[in-house]
C-alpha cells in the first residue's frame, strides 16, 4: 500500500444518547440545529490543560469487545464518548442522517469478521479460500474516507472513526501489519509492527505505558541489585570458607 494514512483527529461529539426508537443522537447535533452552537467532547487534562491523545492504532481489533457486550447500547455510548460517531466526524452537517443501533451492530460485525479473517491468514498463510478481498476493503474506504494530497503525497483521510478503522484494516491487509501486546503488562492495548501513519516502529501505546515499563524495569534492577551480597559479606564468606578448608 503506497498511500499514507492520516491520523484521525476529529473530536467526539458531546452528549450522545439513544432515542426510544434506537437512533444514536448527540447534543452536539441538537444544540447546533437549535441555536447554531456545537459543543464537542474535548476534555483537557487537569494538570497540563492539554487535550488527551487517543490511541487509535488497535481500535479495529477492539471492536469485538464492544460488539460482545451484554448491553450493546451501553457499548455504543461508551465507544462514541471515546472515539466519536462511526459514520461521520461532522454530525451537524445537513447531509448527516441519524443511524440506528442495528446499523452500528452491522458495521461492527463486518469489521469483526474481516479482522478475524486477517488474523487467521497471519497464522495460516497457506490457506486460499474465504480470504477478505481487496474490493471489499476498497468499498469501505470509498464509503468512509477521502483521497487527498498531504506533503506532496497521496494520502487517505478518514471522514469518521469508521473510516479510521477501515484505513487500519487496509494497512493490515496490504502492508502485512501485525500486532503484539503493549509492553506494559497491565495494559490491554496492542501495538502494530509499524505505524500505519508514519511507517516507523511503535514501542508503546501511550506515554503513561512507556513510563510504567521504565518504572518496572528500574524497580527490577534495584531489587536485583539489593539481592546481591555486599563486598563485606563476600569477604566474610570467603574468610569462613578458608578457615573451614584449613581445619579440614
Amino acid at each position: 500500500m503506497t498511500m499514507r494514512l492520516l491520523e484521525y483527529t476529529a473530536p467526539p461529539p458531546y452528549g450522545v444518547k439513544i432515542t426510544r426508537n434506537g437512533y444514536v443522537n448527540f447534543e452536539t447535533r441538537t444544540g447546533f440545529l437549535e441555536n447554531g452552537c456545537a459543543a464537542y467532547q474535548w476534555v483537557p487534562d487537569d494538570e497540563t490543560g492539554q487535550i488527551p491523545i487517543r490511541y487509535l492504532y488497535d481500535v479495529h481489533r477492539r471492536i469485538e469487545d464492544y460488539l460482545n457486550r451484554e448491553d450493546f447500547r451501553e457499548a455504543v455510548l461508551e465507544f462514541v464518548e471515546l472515539y466519536g460517531c462511526w459514520f461521520s466526524a461532522d454530525v451537524t452537517s445537513k447531509k448527516y442522517n441519524l443511524h440506528n443501533v442495528d446499523e452500528w451492530r452491522s458495521e461492527w460485525e463486518h469489521v469483526q469478521r474481516v479482522v478475524e479473517v486477517l488474523d487467521m491468514y497471519v497464522q495460516h498463510p497457506y490457506l486460499t479460500s474465504g480470504h477478505t478481498s481487496n474490493e471489499e476493503i476498497e468499498r469501505k474506504l470509498n464509503q468512509f474516507t477521502n483521497i487527498t494530497i498531504e506533503s506532496g503525497r497521496i494520502a487517505i483521510r478518514p471522514m469518521s472513526i469508521g473510516g479510521s478503522v477501515w484505513a487500519l484494516i487496509a494497512s493490515d491487509y496490504f502492508d502485512g501489519v501485525t500486532y503484539t501486546p503493549c509492553p506494559n503488562p497491565k495494559c490491554p492495548r496492542e501495538i502494530p509492527s509499524t505505524s500505519p501513519t508514519t511507517g516507523r516502529r511503535v514501542k508503546y501505546c501511550s506515554q503513561s505505558c512507556k513510563n510504567a515499563v521504565h518504572y518496572l524495569a528500574g524497580k527490577r534492577k534495584k531489587e536485583k541489585k539489593n539481592d546481591m551480597p555486599s563486598l563485606a559479606e563476600m569477604a566474610k564468606a570467603f574468610k569462613e570458607f578458608n578457615e573451614q578448608e584449613k581445619n579440614n
